[in-house]
């Protein structure tokens, strides 16, 4: 029971294919069904306008989701993307709405797609926006590349998340270089040994993307630290209903 009761997940983009009526990833309803459903964490993906703005969407165009492979977000301003698509966010709305300003408190899984080592302004920007959030406590910032979070000095490495894709034995080569403190794969990735010894040196462990009773059920007990996954709202309601069972 306190294993369940202390499971985190994390809902990649949103709550985004679990609906009759879905929202789009990365969208202000995605994020308020997360809120809503009391999920512990959203994944978002962070990019930059021309103007140094964060917003938050996954691709550098507007192609796969909104049919406009026209619009190249990084060559367009803040003021511009909004003038064709109103709804995408900045961050700024999402901390104000989900984290600030909410009767839930969203982790955010912020993911940087850029390399901002030569864009001082953009990593200022991402400081100011998050200054009245508090490091590992309120966000986490995730990158595919571990060295694309080493120019974000503004918050201390135990927040950085280093997720691995394609090439495991490097990332988590990397991830021991640059002392980051979480790391995130396929669960394949990880023995339990392993995770043993990461959280032994205070390193979080995360696992994704699970979808069943069985996969959740095997990870919970594994003790990993967060759970990413597509399906947070089945996966809430199966915890639910174990912790139901327990009382």
């Amino acid at each position: 029971a306190v294993r369940l009761r202390q499971c985190r997940l994390v809902a990649h983009r949103g709550v985004h294919v679990e609906t009759p009526h879905p929202p789009r990833e990365n969208s202000a309803e995605a994020f308020r069904l997360c809120v809503e459903n009391k999920i512990w964490a959203a994944e978002l993906d962070v990019r930059f306008t021309s103007d140094h703005e964060p917003i938050i969407t996954h691709d550098e165009d507007g192609a796969r989701l909104w049919q406009r492979p026209d619009l190249c977000f990084s060559k367009m301003t803040l003021k511009e993307i909004r003038a064709q698509l109103p709804e995408i966010l900045h961050l700024q709305d999402v901390v104000d709405s989900y984290v600030l300003n909410s009767p839930h408190r969203l982790h955010l899984m912020i993911e940087i797609k850029e390399d901002l080592s030569s864009s001082p302004v953009c990593v200022e920007k991402l400081k100011q926006v998050l200054a009245p959030l508090q490091p590992s406590a309120d966000y986490h910032l995730l990158a595919l590349n571990p060295r694309l979070l080493e120019p974000l000095t503004f918050c201390p490495k135990a927040s950085y998340l280093d997720v691995i894709w394609l090439d495991p034995k490097n990332v988590k080569k990397l991830r021991n270089e640059l002392n980051h403190g979480a790391v995130a794969g396929h669960f394949l990735f990880f023995s339990q040994d392993e995770i043993r010894q990461l959280q032994d040196l205070s390193v979080k462990v995360a696992v994704g993307f699970l979808d069943s009773k069985n996969s959740l059920f095997r990870e919970i007990n594994r003790g990993v630290d967060f759970i990413f996954t597509n399906h947070p709202l089945r996966l809430q309601r199966i915890i639910g209903e174990a912790l139901d069972r327990t009382t």
